[in-house]
């Protein structure tokens, strides 16, 4: 875990069932074996992110397929057979609709005609993103700036899960002051978010924030590097790269690991 960790980059798809990772070594596969992790070397070339390429092919291949307007495209986890074997690999797609108010969300999988589904939501029209939900085996998305769509009328940032079955369930995140890059993922029925700074000089709100019945409160306060923070699927534990203090970069020391037990918190 340590070792994940340290070098940890999530692939922002579910193409793996586990985590995939970039090591000095090449991109890992660590995924969970009756209880041990295993690693399994699966391109030697850590400058070769896979996932990227990946979901970049199948936009690719909807845009030959005369799919317009996709904003953004994030494979899933495979359902597992009862046989064991893991099913077609399942891709949600946000597609920009003429009014910007609304989107289409459309779900593939495999072969069959896609499952769409037009929401009121602006996820379209601000800069989308989709993460596999790795508790519910669907998706978790929201769209850009939480003030700009606060101008514009709306309550804050929509995030929505996405289950594999396509319901929905939205959450309006209001537009607050420790909102930089945010990271949404899920912690049970409610949420998380990681907030880093848009410079080194604004250390004021970095961290992880977790949903609660009065907002939202900064549960752990940390330089956490972008993009790598790791949790588990029943939402307990959660894992991220510490960007170290000055004093240690110059020792060589960029990252260390972090590991917290919510429920302990």
């Amino acid at each position: 875990m340590i070792r994940t960790l340290a070098h940890y980059q999530m692939c922002p798809d579910g193409l793996a069932l586990g985590v995939r990772m970039i090591t000095p070594e090449g991109i890992v596969h660590i995924y969970d074996a009756d209880g041990e992790f295993v690693q399994r070397l699966i391109h030697p070339d850590s400058a070769t992110d896979l996932c990227l390429v990946y979901a970049g092919d199948f936009k690719t291949e909807l845009a030959n397929r005369g799919y317009t307007d996709i904003q953004t495209v994030a494979a899933g986890i495979p359902r597992m057979t009862d046989q064991g074997a893991a099913g077609p690999v399942p891709f949600l797609v946000i597609r920009r609709q003429p009014d910007k108010s609304t989107s289409e969300l459309l779900l593939f999988r495999g072969d069959a005609e896609p499952r769409r589904m037009t929401v009121d939501l602006p996820l379209a029209s601000f800069g989308p993103t989709i993460y596999p939900d790795y508790q519910s085996g669907g998706w978790i998305a929201w769209s850009g700036s939480a003030r700009k769509l606060t101008d514009l009328g709306y309550p804050g940032m929509p995030v929505i899960r996405i289950s594999p079955d396509f319901d929905l369930r939205l959450t309006w995140v209001p537009d607050q002051d420790w909102m930089n890059h945010p990271r949404f993922f899920p912690v049970g029925t409610r949420l998380g978010v990681t907030s880093s700074r848009a410079s080194r000089n604004d250390w004021r709100y970095d961290g992880i924030y977790l949903e609660t019945d009065s907002g939202w409160e900064r549960r752990f306060v940390s330089d956490q590097d972008y993009g790598s923070l790791a949790y588990s699927p029943d939402g307990r534990f959660i894992g991220w790269r510490e960007t170290v203090s000055w004093n240690l970069s110059f020792q060589g020391v960029r990252f260390i690991p972090r590991i917290e037990d919510l429920a302990g918190s």
